[in-house]
């Protein structure tokens, strides 16, 4: 055998191994959101069983919709699919008709490490431009911090916020979300629980940052 087809060969060994990591990476990862979503589904169930036993006076107040607005509409998923599924969180994140609002620095911290927030920011937008371009739906993402000392990325297809002084990313995600026609589908994405708690009292489905990034590849 000579030395061209000796390496032929190598580099086609290396190409299946390649595929075998990337094929095991996969699955991890959707096994990594099946497991995300069966704990939170065993958190809200001991949740409910602990307000159940405490009795009835210990339910927590949650904020009133505004007086004469109609409950918002829940995004559409296709016949037989849930919305704490692979599938579900792909059809919430991909639908032309969904607005995405995503909590930026969550999500980019749950796909890139040790970056500074400029390439943070930049990652993540490019990222979501990327989505859009696809989707043709509307992005909104949301980073802390005024956009003055930020310096906010320019984008055509992405609609990039900054809170203001004295108000959090979390704080603008949940404004932005109740500022929407009760019409209009949101789904917001952010792994921050707090933040899917008051999202969802405001009528947006939620995808995690993990869940999102499952969607997209990554």
């Amino acid at each position: 055998m000579d030395e061209a087809e000796r390496l032929r060969r190598q580099l086609a060994a290396r190409e299946r191994e390649l595929a075998e990591v990337r094929d095991a990476l996969r699955i991890a990862r959707l096994a990594a959101v099946e497991a995300e979503t069966e704990l939170a589904d065993v958190r809200a169930t001991l949740r409910r069983l602990s307000v159940a036993a405490a009795g009835p006076n210990t339910h927590r107040k949650r904020p009133a919709r505004p007086t004469g607005r109609r409950p918002r509409r829940l995004p559409d998923l296709p016949a037989g699919v849930f919305e704490h599924s692979p599938e579900g969180h792909r059809s919430l994140v991909t639908s032309s008709g969904n607005l995405l609002v995503v909590d930026g620095y969550n999500l980019a911290r749950a796909a890139w490490a040790h970056l500074a927030p400029e390439e943070e920011r930049a990652r993540t937008i490019a990222l979501l431009e990327e989505l859009a371009s696809r989707s043709r739906g509307r992005v909104v993402v949301v980073f802390d911090g005024s956009s003055s000392e930020q310096g906010p990325a320019a984008s055509r297809s992405v609609t990039v916020r900054f809170s203001a002084t004295g108000q959090t990313a979390d704080d603008l995600v949940v404004d932005v979300v109740a500022g929407q026609p009760p019409a209009q589908p949101v789904v917001v994405v952010s792994s921050d629980r707090g933040l899917g708690d008051d999202a969802r009292r405001h009528g947006a489905a939620i995808v995690t940052s993990q869940e999102f990034l499952a969607v997209v590849g990554r």
